[in-house]
């Protein structure tokens, strides 16, 4: 699965659910720290971070889930009382 969400990189850009994410820093060598969590995934290129929301494509980090629900009920309300750092 990792291999086609690398090499539909070109579909993403014409999805409404997929954008560049904004919490993360280049390592160099195409290798990218997440900072969007406490995980702080540091991800190879083509692969995802542990909440498998977030994927790295040439060095660039991509939201998979953007415009979509991703908790709801009472997970919904932790995420909503949870600081992010």
């Amino acid at each position: 699965m990792l291999s086609k969400v690398a090499d539909n990189v070109v579909d993403w850009a014409n999805s409404r659910n997929v954008r560049e994410a904004l919490f993360y820093q280049r390592l160099g060598e195409n290798r990218v720290l997440c900072t969007l969590c406490n995980h702080l995934c540091k991800i190879k290129d083509g692969n995802r971070g542990a909440c498998g929301a977030r994927s790295n494509h040439n060095g660039k980090l991509y939201a998979l889930v953007y415009d979509r629900v991703v908790a709801r009920g009472k997970f919904a309300f932790c995420l909503v009382l949870s600081p992010l750092a």
